[in-house]
């Protein structure tokens, strides 16, 4: 079975195979993911605190789970765009390859 290429889409719209993105770009295309994930978790975290704590224990522990995890953890970028895996598939790729490189 043939590997499909990945795309990604520049904010001017222009479609680059994750293979032909710059190093910088890549990088930073990475760090805007992560950065929206922060944001998001940051969001529903005050979400979260602001409600009120639910009435009922099981319902009160999985509030607070939820919140527990959410602090600890955050969303993670593949949730926010699940192409940050093939970002940083490509980003091990190349940093192995340097690796490689600097053993000769």
């Amino acid at each position: 079975m043939r590997k499909q290429t990945k795309l990604w889409i520049t904010k001017e719209g222009n479609k680059i195979r994750i293979c032909d993105l710059a190093d910088d770009h890549l990088n930073n295309a990475m760090k805007m993911i992560e950065r929206m994930a922060k944001e998001v978790t940051n969001e529903k975290l005050n979400q979260l605190m602001s409600c009120p704590i639910p009435n009922g224990e099981m319902a009160s522990y999985a509030f607070e789970q939820e919140l527990d995890n959410l602090s600890m953890h955050g969303i993670s970028p593949e949730e926010i765009k699940p192409i940050y895996e093939n970002l940083k598939e490509e980003k091990e790729r190349r940093d192995s390859l340097k690796e490689v490189d600097i053993l000769k």
